[in-house]
């Protein structure tokens, strides 16, 4: 029952689910970049969306950061069995991505900053972020074949988007 869990209990499933929800939207606005140029039709006029869906991505992860907090505040032994040096340090870089990211989602900055730097900005913290993700969820799959079914969509998505910016595949 819910009213069984302890809050470290209830912090961590709220990672995990705040992880996954993340890495679905985060998905989503990776390959959209990338289809909506080659898709034309109906599909792609809702991918103009993809704005509002990458700040959801953002907020997303911010409430998953907000959640790792709360747990070195529960429990901060279990904190740093769970986010080793390197995890901080790699994965506060993303958050540094996801904030410029978030910050500059709008017509203003793109103005202001010039759609090169912008595009640059944006596809670096896009490979940058899709590598994390991957790094968090790949080395999972031995000890649980559940981390296949984010594993190799998110494979199948980097190729995917590799094989459209590379124009070898023609939607």
């Amino acid at each position: 029952m819910l009213t069984d869990f302890t809050l470290q209990e209830a912090v961590r499933l709220g990672i995990r689910v705040t992880a996954r929800i993340s890495l679905i939207l985060f998905s989503i606005a990776f390959i959209t970049s990338s289809l909506r140029f080659t898709l034309k039709n109906k599909f792609s006029f809702w991918m103009k969306n993809r704005r509002t869906v990458g700040l959801s991505f953002a907020f997303s992860h911010l409430i998953h950061g907000i959640l790792f907090a709360t747990l070195y505040t529960v429990d901060p032994e279990l904190f740093y069995q769970v986010a080793k040096p390197t995890t901080i340090i790699f994965g506060g870089l993303g958050y540094v991505f996801i904030l410029a990211m978030a910050m500059t989602s709008n017509n203003f900055s793109i103005q202001k900053l010039g759609i090169k730097r912008w595009r640059t900005l944006h596809t670096i913290g896009m490979y940058y972020l899709w590598f994390i993700f991957f790094a968090s969820y790949a080395p999972r799959v031995a000890g649980n074949l559940y981390f296949l079914f984010l594993v190799v969509p998110m494979l199948a998505i980097l190729v995917l988007k590799i094989l459209v910016k590379t124009k070898r595949l023609a939607l």
